[in-house]
């Protein structure tokens, strides 16, 4: 019989073929005052194992003399699965070849019936004591090990990468986790901002108190298991109203077992993806969850009617009225999956963007590609609609105009032979003659086209280059002076002044070379 551990608590199994024996312990023990919680009761040592490997207890209570199987059998085959587990006998016999194998085996206590509730006490303590101390006394690089593979047992689990029920409860005992082989429930907390290690810190003891098996994830959230979904539901509604407002919680439903608990997180993530409607509300779980057929898809979102607006450089404004057009229509009802509004989002974007791009005969390289990991992790409809409205208005005032400077012949050769040149005096004149063209139409067509005059864009190009040989701190300032073209050291010293407010040396010292 399996029995809900208590949070927090150390796990007992007791065993032991006399009914009398096994009420007697459990209903006489202040269990809860030792901070022990009693998980399970076996008659046999068959049913012994099977509670074992479901519920991993922290320490057995066992006969010694049973049917079928004898109680340091018992212990040998549960040592082998669960290296936690911490054991003390029970017998009616004085029986000196038992308690001598018995302390080959490690165990607390070899007790004799009629038990001394003292003695049974005092000897739980020193269990208790021994597995903090194990705990706390790890080497700290076996702990870490210890504490890698039990996170990458967790994410696994979380992910579905474990189907096997014999693999899930050999890991549940290996890795002394609170998770019990019974029905589980995930949870996921994400945190939309950043949040000081005095909160992450209160955040995981919450966690560990109410006895979650939990791991962060991406740096932005935290995915929790739990047998309990009662428990669950507490410690989300405390971790809100005490500790962070600043994050979101979803709840999924309760799987079979934790082999199956890959399922419920993948409702939790569903349900608080649904977030993005409602910044007041801080705990979602699957009731939200909506579903039915949108009529708005990628076939007539009128993607031709943003890019012809991109192309011509009409007024921000148009793109702001277009975005807020297309949003209205994703609405088809007034909350949607979350996903469906962020998939057309992407088809949006990527639709507009090869119709820019074959308009303009541009490689694909040439623009700025979405970050989907900002994107994913948007938390509020008026922030998603913000970002496409701010990646359309920089495709169209920045990325297109750098386009067509990139294919302007004229310019892109002065700026390569600019780049090529940087440590010479180039004229206007010399570029012109290079492309056969006059001095004052190449100066007057280098502003319309750059927006700034040649003059002032080789002072640029050369304080870019002078302010990245100041790094080098084995370069001296004249040897820096006459590798930027200049024919004298004061010269230099006198226009990197005037441009960044510091003349080289103290520039190179405020670069803490």
């Amino acid at each position: 019989m399996i029995q809900v551990q208590d949070e927090g608590l150390f796990s007992v199994l007791i065993v032991d073929d006399e009914p009398t024996i096994r009420f007697g312990l459990k209903n006489s023990i202040d269990w809860n005052e030792l901070g022990c919680s009693v998980v399970g009761l076996a008659s046999t040592a068959k049913e012994a194992l099977a509670i074992a490997s479901a519920a991993a207890p922290d320490i057995m209570i066992t006969d010694i003399r049973m049917p079928e199987m004898d109680g340091l059998e018992l212990i040998r085959r549960i040592k082998a699965e669960q290296s936690h587990t911490r054991f003390i006998i029970l017998s009616g016999y004085d029986d000196f070849n038992y308690a001598k194998q018995a302390i080959s085996l490690g165990v607390e206590n070899f007790l004799l019936k009629p038990l001394s509730k003292t003695e049974l006490s005092e000897t739980i303590k020193k269990a208790i004591d021994k597995i903090r101390s194990t705990k706390d006394n790890m080497h700290p690089e076996l702990y870490e090990f210890q504490e890698s593979a039990r996170i990458l047992f967790l994410q696994q689990l979380a992910n579905g990468n474990i189907s096997s029920d014999d693999e899930v409860k050999s890991g549940i005992g290996k890795f002394g986790l609170n998770l019990r082989f019974q029905p589980a429930i995930a949870m996921v907390l994400i945190m939309h901002e950043q949040i000081g290690k005095d909160t992450l810190k209160k955040i995981r003891n919450t966690l560990s108190d109410g006895g979650f098996d939990y791991f962060e994830k991406d740096g932005n959230s935290i995915v929790c298991m739990s047998n309990n979904d009662f428990s669950v539901c507490m410690h989300a509604a405390r971790l809100i109203s005490s500790l962070s407002p600043s994050i979101t919680i979803g709840i999924g439903e309760k799987a079979g077992s934790p082999a199956d608990i890959s399922s419920s997180l993948q409702k939790a993530m569903l349900a608080v993806s649904y977030s993005i409607y409602d910044q007041n509300r801080k705990i979602y779980d699957p009731g939200i969850i909506t579903d039915g057929d949108p009529r708005f898809l990628p076939s007539n979102s009128n993607h031709g009617k943003l890019s012809e607006a991109i192309l011509r450089d009409d007024p921000d404004s148009s793109i702001m009225e277009f975005i807020n057009w297309f949003f209205s229509q994703l609405m088809y009802i007034p909350t949607p999956p979350p996903s469906y509004v962020k998939g057309m989002c992407f088809s949006l974007y990527v639709d507009t963007l090869r119709t820019v791009q074959n308009a303009l005969h541009a490689n694909e390289k040439s623009f700025k590609e979405i970050d989907y990991s900002q994107f994913n992790n948007l938390y509020s409809l008026d922030k998603i609609k913000r970002y496409m409205y701010e990646l359309f208005v920089d495709l169209k005032n920045r990325q297109i105009p750098e386009i067509r400077l990139a294919n302007d012949p004229v310019i892109y050769q002065a700026k390569k032979y600019i780049e090529d040149n940087i440590s010479l005096d180039i004229t206007a004149q010399e570029i012109a003659g290079k492309l056969d063209l006059n001095a004052a139409y190449f100066s007057a067509y280098f502003k319309q086209k750059t927006g700034d005059t040649f003059r002032n864009y080789i002072n640029n190009k050369k304080n870019e280059r002078a302010k990245e040989l100041l790094q080098d701190f084995q370069l001296s300032i004249e040897e820096i002076a006459i590798a930027l073209g200049y024919s004298d050291y004061r010269s230099f010293c006198r226009n990197f002044k005037k441009m960044n407010g510091l003349p080289p040396a103290a520039y190179r010292k405020t670069s803490g070379i």
